[in-house]
């Protein structure tokens, strides 16, 4: 069971990595370009052309992604300012808030990265990552203040979206055998809950990634690589190296 568990998790998270990739791609394109294609071709067509076309790449990102998290964690621990931005001194104190941010802006800068990745377009996605990471090294003060807000709003929205779907899920509640019904409060939180999860990932989470993705892109342009960052990032993570390595090969 748990040899064919890890099997399909492989499978599911291979799937959901190229479908990200055609969304980043088409989000790329109309942040870099402000149209997707020449501007006669759909979105959905577009994505996937550029999936199709860029196959080798995209594998390579595949796994490239756990080591992108591993050197962008790496690199935030060595970070001392985060709560010295925070908009309400002593918020830092809430469930480690400074944590949950480096977190949440984990999981949005690699698919920042692989949108530098598509943008930057020369073939080779590891020495893409690398850029990119340099890149948001060099910017981690303001890509993190975007980061603040994403997880102060993300919240905020969340508990929102659960508040308003507790009438529906009363509903649904009252469908459910009567056994069930018995416990009809802590049944229609739950339902609420359950409901919130896949409302959140399709609307709220695409969202805080276009925020990202556009914070990226205005603060690189025309922007040359700091060679300092660059070393500095060498000492810090030896998977930054082997990324590094792997572009020169």
């Amino acid at each position: 069971l748990g040899g064919v568990g890890w099997i399909w998790g492989t499978i599911l998270r291979y799937a959901l990595h190229l479908l990200a990739c055609g969304h980043v791609a088409v989000l790329t394109e109309l942040i870099t370009r402000g149209e997707v294609g020449n501007g006669s071709e759909s979105m959905l067509a577009y994505g996937k052309r550029v999936v199709t076309e860029r196959f080798g790449q995209v594998n390579a990102l595949f796994g490239m992604n756990l080591l992108v998290r591993g050197i962008l964690q790496s690199f935030h621990r060595t970070l001392d300012w985060l709560a010295d931005m925070l908009p309400i001194p002593g918020l830092e104190s809430l469930s480690n808030l400074v944590n949950i941010i480096l977190r949440a802006a984990t999981r949005y800068l690699d698919k920042v990265i692989l949108s530098y990745n598509l943008a930057r377009n020369d073939g080779d996605p590891w020495r893409g990552a690398r850029e990119g990471i340099v890149y948001y090294a060099q910017n981690a003060k303001p890509i993190l203040k975007t980061a603040i807000w994403i997880v102060i709003l993300e919240r905020m929205l969340t508990v929102l979206l659960w508040l308003l779907l507790l009438a529906p899920a009363a509903a649904i509640t009252w469908m459910l055998p009567a056994s069930t019904r018995e416990a009809g409060g802590v049944v229609t939180v739950i339902v609420a809950a359950l409901l919130v999860g896949p409302l959140r990932a399709a609307f709220i989470k695409p969202l805080f990634l276009i925020m990202m993705m556009v914070r990226f892109h205005a603060l690189i342009e025309n922007q040359p690589i700091n060679q300092e960052w660059d070393a500095r990032l060498a000492t810090v993570s030896d998977k930054f190296r082997d990324l590094g390595n792997q572009a020169i090969a």
